[in-house]
């Protein structure tokens, strides 16, 4: 039979190079077309990896490795467009596995026999020997070690190297003994979720998964400062007319707004009672997991939370059941209804930037190890919570958004109401499974572009305790989605600055002046933000470069941006256009008191001549470490 045919399975061994006492090994049945992507998660799982560390096959001089690798070898293939098929080809073909490169993990992986696709399950562990291994010990010589001073304890030998090893806690480990009962679980799950995403076959192309307004929290996102190559970029766009440089210019950075290359950390010292608010959600967020309300709702299927105090609508959506991204997402009043009528409203998913602008939110995140920070694992420590057993999506981290914030780490004051949050999903689940209409339940059925008339509200009863969930009573609501806007406070420029810019000369010129919120990161003593670049540009003489005006303060406006802007390019060029071009409502608002006042004609235009594309060029603008 040729290896290639359909239904072709293979049984393979799995086995740890250079571990002999005892050996560990693994014997599987797997598809013969599985891709080595998905053969990596089989490997992780089979012999009790965590996935926190790199990896890459290797047969001969070919390597296959994942497709993000920030330096990948020369001539690498990416593992997920490879079958196990194009590389073990015939029985007794073999190839290697390595995995943390630090500690030397490699596998043998041999072709043992090439099976009918009659013959047993398509994805299972048939044969397994040695128990425990373990991350970070020291590799292969570290873990036999380990295994030596145990057995020398258990005989009642006094070992000098116990304290070097105690913290692994080797009276709990089974060097000896697999758990083929625990694998075959694990290998199950992975295969539900292969079938989910399209099988285990090696993919053709990138292949992408839509069907949610939300942005893959663990995207990578340039936070270096944009100062560095930036002059020269606008120098050349304008031509050799900026220069930043200029003392009579503004600093494109101020010294407080420009990037700390460190940050504190963010859960170090946290008072008894922050910390038992993080322990308390730790706890509830694994009670969560093992419920898997994503298996029953798709991001969409959105409810609402109405707050005690401010009768104010929190937004609860579950992701998961796309399998990639598990999560909880609270989305806070009073912006969460408008975020969710963009959501709604929008043919297609919004883009990260959108997001980014509009999330007000606290999201708890199931994940591997591998995609945990420091900060988040060392919240385990601090909490004394028990790190999660081996097995995917089981780390829990918390990340809080804030309108042109990126995500990041959450504080204590937010641990209640992403409780609460949590236990009304799985009330939510719990109830829409009672249901005698369970489809009432769900809006991901909604053709995109469609608003839901309704949405499905908790209420706290009167007297109830907000902590427990037999309190909250969950109503029908219709919804005004027209009135459904982000609150944005018109901003007021002081009335004494615009007497004085309305006394200064006027000069025939028309000066396009307008806003650009950065796509690239920098981080502030909050976190890291998204930063708003104002610029005015004459369209008359086009003899006046233009003065940028640059803030990375979350508090302060794109509205007061630009009013700021056009204060110092009046006061630079010591003269008043006849005329200022906005695109937006709001800064047409703005500015009409002073135009009023000032005798200069403000227009109002759908999209800039000038200013718009220097805004795109910058929008599309590398990060420094791209230049």
């Amino acid at each position: 039979m040729s290896a290639h045919a359909a239904n072709t399975r293979y049984l393979i061994r799995i086995q740890l190079e250079q571990v002999v006492r005892p050996p560990i090994w693994r014997e599987l049945v797997v598809p013969a077309n599985i891709s080595l992507s998905w053969l990596h998660e089989v490997i992780q799982e089979s012999m009790g990896w965590t996935d926190s560390h790199l990896h890459q096959y290797e047969q001969g001089r070919i390597y296959y490795i994942p497709s993000d690798y920030e330096d990948p070898l020369p001539g690498a293939r990416d593992e997920a467009k490879v079958a196990l098929s194009e590389v073990l080809k015939k029985e007794k073909d073999w190839f290697r596995y390595s995995y943390d490169f630090g500690d030397g993990w490699d596998h043998r992986i041999t072709l043992k026999e090439i099976l009918k696709h009659d013959e047993g399950d398509c994805l299972r562990c048939v044969k397994a020997k040695g128990g425990d291994v373990l991350e970070d010990c020291g590799g292969p010589h570290g873990l036999m070690e380990m295994r030596k001073i145990k057995l020398a304890i258990e005989s009642g030998a006094v070992s000098a190297d116990w304290e070097a090893y105690e913290n692994y806690k080797l009276e709990e480990l089974d060097f000896e003994n697999a758990d083929l009962k625990f694998i075959n679980r694990e290998l199950g799950d992975i295969y539900s979720e292969a079938a989910e995403r399209g099988g285990l076959h090696p993919v053709a192309a990138e292949e992408t998964h839509g069907g949610g307004p939300f942005i893959d929290s663990d995207e990578d996102y340039d936070l270096e400062d944009e100062d560095d190559g930036f002059e020269e970029f606008m120098s050349a766009l304008a031509g050799g007319k900026i220069d930043l440089d200029d003392d009579d210019s503004d600093e494109f950075f101020d010294e407080d707004e420009a990037e700390s290359e460190t940050f504190p950390e963010p859960y170090k010292e946290l008072p008894k009672g922050d910390l038992l608010e993080f322990s308390k959600t730790l706890k509830l967020a694994e009670t969560v997991h093992a419920v898997e309300p994503w298996k029953q709702l798709w991001d969409r299927d959105i409810f609402a939370v109405e707050d005690p105090e401010t009768k104010e609508l929190d937004i609860v959506s579950v992701l998961g059941r796309g399998q990639e991204v598990y999560s909880i997402h609270v989305h806070r009043a009073p912006t969460a209804l408008a975020f969710w009528r963009s959501a709604f409203s929008a043919a297609t998913a919004l883009d990260p930037e959108s997001v980014l602008k509009m999330s007000s939110m606290v999201e708890v995140e199931f994940l591997n190890k591998a995609g945990m920070d420091a900060p988040d694992l060392k919240l385990y420590k601090y909490t004394r919570q028990q790190t999660p057993p081996r097995g995917r999506h089981r780390w829990i981290r918390f990340r809080s958004y804030r309108p042109r914030c990126f995500p990041w780490f959450s504080e204590a004051e937010d641990m209640a109401v992403l409780r609460r949050g949590m236990r009304l999903a799985l009330r939510y689940v719990e109830l829409m499974q009672q249901s005698k209409h369970p489809e009432s339940f769900l809006l991901s059925h909604l053709v995109p572009g469609t608003m839901p008339k309704s949405l499905k509200v908790f209420r706290l009863a009167a007297g109830a305790e907000p902590e427990g969930n037999e309190g909250w009573q969950l109503e029908d609501v219709s919804v005004d989605w027209e009135r459904c806007h982000a609150e944005q406070a018109v901003y007021q420029p002081n009335e004494f600055e615009c007497a004085r810019l309305a006394k200064m000369p006027q000069q025939e010129d028309s000066w396009e002046v307008g806003t650009l919120c950065m796509p690239t990161g920098v981080m502030t003593a909050s976190g890291p933000v998204m930063p708003v670049l104002a610029m005015a540009c004459s369209i008359g003489t086009g003899n006046v470069p233009p003065k940028p005006q640059f803030t990375a303060d979350v508090d302060i406006s794109e509205a007061q941006t630009l009013w700021e802007c056009l204060v110092a390019n009046i006061d630079a060029h010591g003269y008043c256009p006849t005329e200022i071009r906005v695109v937006t409502h709001e800064a047409y608002e703005m500015l009409s008191p002073f135009a009023k006042l000032a005798g200069v004609r403000l227009a109002q235009f759908e999209e800039f001549a000038m200013l718009g594309q220097l805004f795109e060029m910058l929008a599309m603008m590398p990060g420094p470490d791209e230049m």
